[in-house]
């Protein structure tokens, strides 16, 4: 049977699998914040055609039409 806790003690990580967690964490980030600022500036975009495209027409709060 394992000894969990015994392989446990034994268990070094990889210098190698650091290395690429490092990198895939840094270049998780800058993708991720690439994407944000894209749909953010998507976003943006989407307003103004929509705000040039809405006609604005006053409200009758006399109740009559």
């Amino acid at each position: 049977m394992i000894n969990f806790d015994e392989e446990i003690k034994k268990f070094t990580p990889s210098p190698e699998i650091d290395q690429v967690e490092d990198w895939v964490v840094k270049e998780s980030g800058s993708d991720m914040s690439d994407t944000l600022l894209s749909l953010i500036e998507q976003n943006k975009q989407l307003e103004l055609r929509l705000r040039s495209q809405v006609q604005v027409v006053p409200i009758d709060t006399t109740g009559q039409f």
